[in-house]
């Protein structure tokens, strides 16, 4: 917006790609949400949102991803409400009249890459008016790299490990510090950040089955077994949403495994019913 010629500094970020559901899924409302993203609808009943992931980012570095979100019930045009409870007092204005003060608390959530699980991407979701942000990414074999003023920084690990990263925000009031711990290249079976990323649904489902990838996996790929042990379909798996078909399948219990490089991700169980 602090263009010169705000029109002709457009960049498109994002082309409908004809994908149907089972109407067309073009580009409606759009509502920041609470996790920093943003969340769009369609312009038809359908089963899906699509999400810019970095919306802080110019152009295409936000990550327009279309129908990326499986909704569970069709969707016709709106978008959900997000009370935002996080704005704080506005200083100096004629409604503070409490002298309350924006005292900051720490947020963040972090990505890493699909193509290099040592890379993280992370991005600050902090209220209360912060005015300077400091990573430390309990990394002290990277040097200097080991920490950042940045709002949104990336950082790429010395080395698979576990790492406790903190985000501490400050403004004129207060400061507020959020550390969180990081497995990158252990057992993958055994982190509890891989095992919130992988996602399959809906259970119990029908035609289709939707697997959602929100961490780095190296070649993911969804298998499903029946309950004798006989692998039934195998699919890639592509980071986002991942559509498998399973409309052929009779009603019953399955299991599922996501496999990253031959080893076990995350399993589980799941059952077909009958439309």
């Amino acid at each position: 917006m602090e263009s010169p010629d705000v029109w002709a500094s457009r960049v498109q970020v994002a082309e409908y790609d004809g994908y149907l559901d089972p109407f067309n899924t073009t580009f409606f409302l759009m509502q920041l949400a609470p996790d920093g993203k943003i969340y769009s609808s369609s312009t038809n009943s359908v089963s899906s949102l699509h999400v810019i992931h970095s919306p802080d980012e110019p152009g295409l570095a936000c990550q327009y991803q279309q129908h990326g979100i499986e909704l569970p019930t069709k969707n016709s045009f709106s978008m959900p409400t997000f009370p935002n409870y996080r704005l704080g007092p506005l200083d100096g204005s004629p409604c503070d009249t409490l002298g309350l003060d924006n005292l900051p608390i720490s947020f963040w959530r972090s990505e890493q890459d699909t193509l290099e699980p040592l890379s993280v991407a992370f991005h600050d979701l902090s209220y209360y008016e912060p005015d300077t942000w400091h990573w430390d990414f309990g990394d002290p074999a990277s040097g200097l790299n080991n920490t950042s003023s940045e709002r949104p920084p990336d950082h790429l690990f010395s080395a698979p490990g576990t790492y406790q990263v903190c985000l501490t925000v400050s403004n004129a009031n207060a400061s507020n510090t959020l550390c969180r711990t990081l497995t990158l290249g252990n057992t993958l079976a055994e982190s509890p950040e891989v095992q919130e990323r992988i996602q399959v649904m809906p259970n119990p489902f029908r035609d289709h089955l939707s697997v959602a990838l929100s961490t780095g996996l190296r070649s993911p790929v969804f298998r499903l077994y029946n309950q004798m042990g006989n692998l039934l379909q195998k699919e890639r798996l592509a980071f986002g949403i991942t559509q498998i078909d399973t409309e052929a399948l009779p009603s019953g219990i399955y299991f599922w495994e996501v496999v990253s490089n031959g080893e076990r991700a995350k399993a589980g169980k799941i059952i077909k019913v009958a439309r």
